[in-house]
């Protein structure tokens, strides 16, 4: 991997994480005030989160594990916020 691909690749990331944590941040907002627009920003950083795990796969020479840990990890990003949501609403109640 040239330098140019490892921050090609490093910045792919670095968007990978941010869509990650801007919609767990805007799920919360929406469960908190109970808001569909906060909901739909939320879902709008999921999708970006797809764009940005489809870029790495298609165009990072990135090992093959890596490309299936991301898309694994954009997987089981849908449900952490949610899963976490109902435990503190248990434990809160």
């Amino acid at each position: 991997m040239s330098g140019y691909e490892l921050i090609y690749a490093s910045l792919l990331l670095g968007v990978f994480v941010l869509c990650a944590g801007g919609y767990g941040v805007l799920y919360t907002l929406a469960q908190l005030q109970n808001a569909a627009s906060w909901l739909y920003g939320a879902r709008t950083f999921y999708g970006l989160q797809w764009l940005t795990t489809a870029a790495i796969v298609a165009t990072t020479p990135l090992a093959a594990g890596w490309k299936l840990l991301i898309v694994v990890s954009c997987l089981v990003t849908l449900r952490v916020p949610q899963v976490i949501w109902k435990y503190l609403e248990l434990i809160h109640k």
